[in-house]
């Protein structure tokens, strides 16, 4: 009885081992195989097929670019690498998504300029690689070609307000103590105190078309001739004596003066040639019943499109049309002014921060920017810039949407903190900040 038992289990434990050794063998012919219970497994040698989505052939890109691309493998990927002329830029190892999958990957193109090719490249689990068609693509960035300070340049004082580049190409940059001008690689200064405004506080500067010199300040306006700045006054010899904060030039001439607590003013003379006329020919818009708001500051100036000053007051926004002023909003305090190349005037407010851009005359249901920053700055393609906080924004014109960079102080070596922008020659903006100026280049 016992005999038989023991041979029983000893066939059982021969069959044992035989399925065991049986198993054994499958799992080591099925390593690197696609593996499902009850059929037969078999090695991908299937190359990945991998297809760029977005960018698209001809798309201009700029700033941090997520590039989208489809899979179609069987395995998925287990590494993917970016190619950009024929160089790997950006490599990861994948997790082994499924086939059809869209996926992306990200790329920094800040230091880059110029025309590209990028294409994909991806590994599967069983080694197998494929890659993308190439599309050819162009990359827009800001690039910082220099920064002026009193410590590598003529500048004397780090502290510039504002910047005017002329028909020349150039460069003005306003400080407390005097104008700095830069042509090409040579400075030359002009000292406000030694060359006649004698102490007085300078707010404002602008450049007209003949490349004029005006300069206004807490006593009034100045111009520069014969080598020195003269006050400017009532023809009759009555001193004209407002804060000048805003200086422009209208398409037919007119000089306009928007000062800090009396509204805006404007003369028919330009050089001020003592002929007699009294007032009448420096009109007092706060005093002569105009519909503009009276006895308030400017906030800031710019012209339209048809060559006429738009002001932004304390009380208001208004529109000059060559014969009388016209109100686009008269209940709201706007603080910058923008024209872009369409001719849509653009407004800042605050409380909360926004843009209001009008359409024109008449337009009193502006729309709403989300876009936040003072000041703004279009080019002639369409570009914006914005400076917000510190943080330096760029909306690119390109594409269907606006791809919008990011600069702030740490990334972009900006110098300090920006208030003021100006374009220059050769695709330049000049931003003065409160510890120097940055020249910032773009394509």
């Amino acid at each position: 009885m016992s005999h038989s038992i023991k041979k029983n289990g000893s066939k059982d434990y021969l069959i044992l081992v035989f399925v065991f050794f049986l198993l054994q063998s499958c799992i080591l012919s099925s390593t690197d195989s696609d593996t499902d219970l009850g059929l037969k497994l078999t090695k991908d040698t299937e190359a990945p097929r991998i297809k760029i989505l977005s960018p698209e052939d001809g798309d201009t890109i700029g700033g941090d670019l997520k590039i989208i691309f489809e899979v179609g493998d069987l395995s998925g990927l287990d590494y993917l690498e970016l190619i950009v002329d024929d160089q790997a830029v950006e490599s990861k190892k994948r997790k082994h998504e499924k086939a059809g999958e869209v996926e992306s990957i990200d790329w920094n193109t800040r230091d880059l300029n110029g025309n590209v090719q990028i294409r994909l490249t991806g590994t599967d689990p069983f080694g197998n690689t494929g890659e993308s068609d190439p599309v050819n693509i162009s990359i827009r960035n800001l690039q910082f070609l220099n920064i002026y300070t009193e410590e590598n340049s003529e500048l004397r004082s780090n502290n510039v307000s504002k910047v005017h580049i002329d028909s020349q190409n150039r460069v003005y940059l306003n400080t407390e103590q005097g104008l700095h001008i830069l042509d090409e690689d040579t400075w030359s200064y002009l000292d406000y105190y030694s060359l006649g405004l004698d102490g007085w506080a300078t707010l404002t500067f602008y450049i007209d078309e003949t490349d004029s010199i005006w300069v206004g300040s807490n006593n009034g306006i100045f111009k520069y001739r014969n080598g020195r700045f003269a006050k400017l006054d009532y023809p009759n010899g009555d001193r004209f004596h407002f804060n000048v904060s805003h200086i422009i030039k209208d398409k037919d001439g007119t000089i306009w003066l928007g000062t800090t607590t009396a509204g805006i003013f404007k003369f028919l003379d330009p050089d001020f040639i003592r002929a007699g006329g009294g007032i009448g020919d420096f009109p007092c818009y706060n005093c002569d019943g105009s519909n503009v708001p009276s006895n308030t500051s400017v906030n800031d100036m710019i012209l339209n499109s048809d060559g006429y000053p738009v002001v932004a007051f304390k009380d208001g926004l208004y529109q000059f049309n060559g014969s009388e002023w016209i109100e686009l909003n008269g209940s709201t305090q706007y603080h910058s002014l923008a024209l872009d190349p369409n001719g849509t005037i653009w407004a800042s407010k605050s409380n909360p921060i926004e843009y209001h851009f009008f359409n024109g005359p008449g337009d009193d249901n502006p729309e709403v920017s989300e876009i936040i920053g003072l000041p703004i700055l279009f080019d002639d393609k369409g570009n914006k810039f914005f400076i917000s906080y510190n943080l330096l924004l760029w909306y690119q014109s390109f594409g269907d949407e606006p791809n919008l960079i990011e600069y702030n102080t740490d990334n972009s070596m900006l110098p300090g903190t920006p208030n003021f922008m100006a374009l220059g020659p050769d695709n330049t903006i000049w931003i003065p900040t409160n510890s120097g100026v940055a020249v910032v280049n773009y394509k």
